[in-house]
């Protein structure tokens, strides 16, 4: 038996479900937190039981963590609208729920798993640096006067956040986050002091890379993003009349052995990687998502990355 924990929403889970049906394997998926309906005999026997299927916890031979199964305490209190320390709570309650999950399968095998599904951005930043891959230079800062001291040192910059977008929603529109370019309309508007925010030298792009990597093994892609004005700072502003180009790529061995060890220092097995290539040869490490969403490469360059996690979490290869 195959445990995957992952959401409704989340079409890359479907796709390995569909692999590991045609390997004949037998799978209980979890989205959501009333999915797990009762958690029984913790010190004996320990059975996992779900809305359609019961099973014994030493028949799961390998677990697959693509995301947070999503807290139904809406649905399970029939709250239409809860206060945020209650929503706070249950997203407590449900990451316990995980917690004990992970630590009763800690001798199974796991592709990622909860405890390192969000790496901090700046600590990521340092290990890379550590390993030997070249980053921006980077600063968080709250002031004024330090962003400007900072910008008249790196020329231009771009801000991001701290750690992950959210879109945010404001009077029933959706608000999303993109990396933005830091400029003197946008300095002259801040206040003296503002909440802290990450600052990074705006690199001259050749490409921007998108690498799967998994056990050891990366599959890249390259996008041609910064010979469109709409995509030049942050390509997640899709031009969808002319898309991007998008291709496979080959990493240099050198890149690609700085991002195993990266991926050993913050304990991932799994995740979709973030670089840029600039226009004087130079590749440079932004970020990594362990859940990040890697269709986008699979597909375009044929990797079949479907497959090769079915294929990972089968217990007939």
């Amino acid at each position: 038996m195959i445990l995957i924990l992952s959401n409704y929403e989340d079409s890359s889970t479907n796709q390995v479900v569909d692999w590991l049906t045609f390997l004949n394997e037998d799978v209980l998926r979890i989205n959501t937190s009333k999915d797990i309906q009762k958690v029984l005999d913790l010190f004996q026997g320990f059975r996992l039981s779900n809305r359609e299927s019961s099973l014994e916890m030493d028949n799961i031979k390998s677990v697959w963590f693509r995301r947070f199964p999503a807290p139904t305490y809406r649905e399970l209190y029939k709250e239409r609208k809860s206060s945020h320390e209650i929503n706070r709570f249950f997203a407590s309650e449900n990451s316990a729920v995980i917690d004990l999950l992970h630590l009763r399968l800690q001798n199974t095998k796991w592709l990622n798993d909860n405890k390192t599904s969000r790496p901090r951005k700046i600590n990521q930043l340092l290990i890379a640096k550590e390993v030997g891959l070249s980053i921006p230079n980077t600063a968080v800062i709250g002031t004024k006067e330090e962003l400007i001291k900072f910008k008249k040192e790196n020329d231009a910059l771009i801000l991001k956040p701290l750690q992950d977008p959210h879109p945010i929603q404001l009077k029933r529109r959706m608000y999303m986050q993109y990396t933005a370019e830091v400029n003197a309309k946008l300095i002259n508007s801040l206040p003296n002091s503002f909440y802290p925010c990450l600052f990074q030298k705006k690199i001259d792009k050749n490409l921007e890379i998108r690498t799967f990597y998994m056990e050891g093994k990366c599959f890249s892609m390259a996008i041609c993003s910064s010979f469109d004005k709409q995509t030049q700072i942050d390509f997640r502003r899709y031009n969808k009349i002319k898309p991007n180009r998008r291709i496979p790529y080959k990493l240099p061995s050198a890149i690609e052995i700085k991002i195993c060890n990266l991926m050993s220092k913050l304990n991932l097995n799994c995740g979709s990687l973030d670089l840029v290539l600039d226009n004087n040869g130079i590749y440079y490490y932004l970020e990594v998502n362990p859940v990040g969403q890697f269709g986008m490469v699979s597909f375009p360059c044929n990797y079949y990355l479907e497959k090769k996690i079915a294929e990972f979490l089968s217990t007939k290869q």
